[in-house]
């Protein structure tokens, strides 16, 4: 582990720069003239950069909760408004493999002192793994509901399902839900369930394979 830690760190610096490069080349006015094969080929220097930096975030996380660092910034924010950001954060990544994504309205006041980087995180991460198991023309979705003094956020896919064998360690460090098809390192669901419970929340899943999955995290009134 400190091994790991000491190799992101001295990663994230270099790697940061080849993204903000990449976003200089994108973005430059001389890269009108370029043709649209070299224009994909920046796009996947920018799409490459930005995973491998997210991994390394990964990493640098596992190691602020094993030090006791890991710290979140509280103010009030809107659940709803958070749900809705989300959905529009995956929009196209949806439309181009064919899912119903949406998030429903409902009408809740939700209104919690959270950390609204961290609860993105948490839900890029959920919905990210919905995206990874559900088919073309199936759907997922956002629910927010209110029960006594919590919250409920639920991501609810119509994908394949999570085997019972696996839904008891999905949310251990460097897990795969699918080891024939590793997408990461496993530890988007750990760390989510590290950021929920320092929210003071609970995260948990249902489901039955061939019926879909439901990640749901709840967050007390005042987080």
């Amino acid at each position: 582990d400190e091994f790991l830690a000491i190799v992101s760190h001295d990663l994230r610096n270099p790697l940061g720069a080849v993204l903000s490069y990449a976003d200089l080349l994108i973005e430059d006015p001389s890269s009108a003239g370029l043709t649209t094969e070299a224009k994909n080929w920046m796009e996947v220097i920018k799409r490459n950069a930005q995973t491998s930096l997210r991994l390394i975030n990964d990493i640098l996380d596992i190691e602020r909760f094993a030090e006791g660092k890991f710290q979140l910034e509280l103010a009030p924010h809107n659940l709803q408004s958070l749900l809705n950001q989300a959905v529009q954060s995956f929009a196209q990544m949806a439309l181009s493999k064919g899912i119903v994504l949406s998030a429903v309205d409902s009408k809740i006041s939700a209104i919690v002192n959270c950390d609204a980087s961290r609860l993105e995180q948490v839900l890029s991460n959920l919905i990210g793994n919905a995206m990874k198991f559900t088919p073309k023309g199936g759907s997922i979705s956002l629910a927010l509901s209110q029960k006594e003094n919590m919250f409920c956020i639920s991501v609810i896919d119509s994908g394949q399902g999570i085997p019972d064998k696996e839904r008891n360690r999905i949310f251990d460090r460097f897990a795969q839900i699918n080891n024939k098809d590793r997408n990461g390192l496993g530890l988007g669901l750990y760390i989510s369930k590290m950021i929920v419970e320092a929210h003071k929340g609970r995260l948990w899943v249902t489901s039955k394979p061939g019926q879909g999955s439901t990640f749901s995290f709840t967050l007390p009134h005042s987080s």
